[in-house]
């Protein structure tokens, strides 16, 4: 096992011809232990601010730059990312966007990967490729989306540029529980259907009480910018969610913060599985995947509330009293199947033991064979896996 820790865009593409040359594969610092040689690619060296654009409101950074690192640098300049980030969780700019699992996306300020206007990554073979910041583009396939929630199965990331945003000067914060979590995503559906620009917004249940210990669910949704439209935007979601059958909560419930919190962080042995659905299929996926994992969820979470669907997220500890490593994310694997019948896809999977079977994440197994081509000429040495 090797450790490397490039400077520059340079460095990381002469990494990459020659781990692309000898057929060694790279995995970032602390991934899964894998048989044979191991190249660990590190970019906390590529963590430079190069420019911040006040008035196209535009960052150019480096991808090893930490995210909260870019935030506090922003906030200097009276300007913010948008997005809430877990608060436990310190991700760099490119897994950032790369993974688009490490924020919440909204009506307001979209998802992590449209907020890059631009970026420069490299190939698996070393050769360079840049996308220049445009307001639009229409020269072809977006060459930029290899990069952009690929986790870097296609390529690596080593600069962004990426849209930034005032710092609002209004905030507030709604919160609401509902006797059952259909009346809950309905609402949170129509409040989006309706209209209202949130800031964040998020559906949550058994909210951090500890295993089974669930109480009713509790759609929390913000609101962020100018103080008219807050209000606005916020006496519009009170009304429909009374019309809906919502109980109001106080502003300053626990779980009624902007940052995402995760019910069980503090919890070492958990599996994360987290699909995506339009809202006429949520429901199902909802039920589908619960009646599976039983008494093994902890918490299920609902978030990237937009217009045409929301994730879910099963935080999930495993009875694994007897069970063998192999067999221990068999629960997690019958759940995927189930979401996938039931029109949802699973966009990550996430724990101690990650045995995803082959295209658990597509919903199309025929996309399958088209991915392994593709990777087979971006990819002819299989670095990056």
């Amino acid at each position: 096992r090797w450790s490397v820790r490039p400077d520059n865009a340079s460095e990381v593409s002469r990494i990459l011809a020659l781990a692309s040359e000898i057929r060694v594969p790279l995995r970032p610092p602390g991934d899964e232990p894998c048989e044979g040689p191991v190249i660990e690619l590190e970019l906390s060296g590529l963590s430079e601010i190069h420019s911040v654009d006040e008035e196209a409101r535009m960052v150019h950074a480096g991808a090893g730059l930490k995210v909260r690192d870019l935030e506090a640098t922003l906030r200097d300049h009276g300007c913010t990312l948008g997005f809430p980030l877990v608060p436990h969780l310190g991700p760099k700019l490119g897994g950032f966007l790369s993974t688009e699992g490490w924020a919440e996306s909204s009506v307001e300020y979209g998802r992590p990967g449209d907020s890059a206007l631009g970026i420069e990554g490299i190939l698996p073979t070393g050769r360079k490729c840049c996308v220049k910041p445009a307001p639009r583009r229409a020269g072809g396939p977006d060459i930029a989306q290899l990069f952009l929630g690929s986790e870097g199965a296609l390529g690596i990331l080593t600069d962004a540029w990426v849209r930034f945003h005032a710092i609002p000067k209004a905030r507030k914060v709604m919160a609401a529980s509902f006797p059952d979590m259909r009346s809950a995503s309905r609402c949170a559906a129509r409040v989006v259907h309706e209209g209202a620009r949130t800031g964040f917004g998020r559906i949550l249940d058994a909210p951090g009480e500890g295993p089974g210990r669930g109480g009713p669910p509790i759609l929390v949704l913000g609101f962020e910018g100018e103080p008219r439209l807050v209000e606005v935007f916020h006496g519009m979601a009170a009304k429909l969610t009374r019309e809906a059958g919502g109980t109001g909560l106080p502003e300053d419930h626990p779980q009624a913060g902007r940052q995402v919190r995760t019910p069980c962080a503090d919890v070492e042995r958990a599996d994360h599985l987290t699909a995506s659905a339009p809202w006429s299929a949520a429901l199902a996926v909802m039920r589908a995947a619960g009646g599976i994992l039983g008494g093994s969820a902890m918490a299920v979470r609902v978030s990237d509330l937009l217009h045409e669907g929301c994730s879910i997220t099963w935080t999930c500890m495993i009875d694994r009293s007897g069970m063998s490593s192999e067999s221990a994310p068999s629960v997690l694997v019958d759940a995927a199947g189930r979401v996938r019948e039931c029109g949802g896809t699973v966009t990550a999977w996430l724990g101690p033991f990650r045995a995803r079977p082959p295209g658990v994440l597509l919903r199309d197994p025929g996309f399958d064979e088209l991915l392994a081509r593709l990777r087979g000429i971006l990819d002819p040495g299989d670095v990056l896996g």
